[in-house]
């Protein structure tokens, strides 16, 4: 009877390894995947609804910051908001 115990017991650990590395990979591959396909529009031009007039948007060659040259303040802070959500990782 003790032998049968100590089997169930070794059995109920092994699954729980299984599904503990089962789900490490399947985050692993999750992040990996998100941090690959997803990249913030850097380039280009945009059409956007809402927008009250015009705005350029230029970025640094070697860290990427956005300096935002806008028709007035409205755009400006509108532009603002637009580059700060698409570039959340979340």
């Amino acid at each position: 009877m003790h032998f049968e115990v100590n089997n169930s017991f070794n059995m109920i650990k092994k699954l729980v390894c299984y599904l503990l590395s089962a789900g490490l990979i399947v985050a692993v591959l999750a992040l990996t995947g998100l941090f690959y396909v997803y990249k913030p529009v850097t380039s280009g031009i945009l059409y956007l609804d809402k927008a009250h007039g015009e705005a350029e948007v230029l970025r640094e060659t070697e860290t990427s910051i956005p300096h935002i040259y806008a028709s007035n303040e409205k755009m400006a802070v509108y532009t603002e908001g637009y580059i700060h959500a698409q570039e959340r990782l979340w």
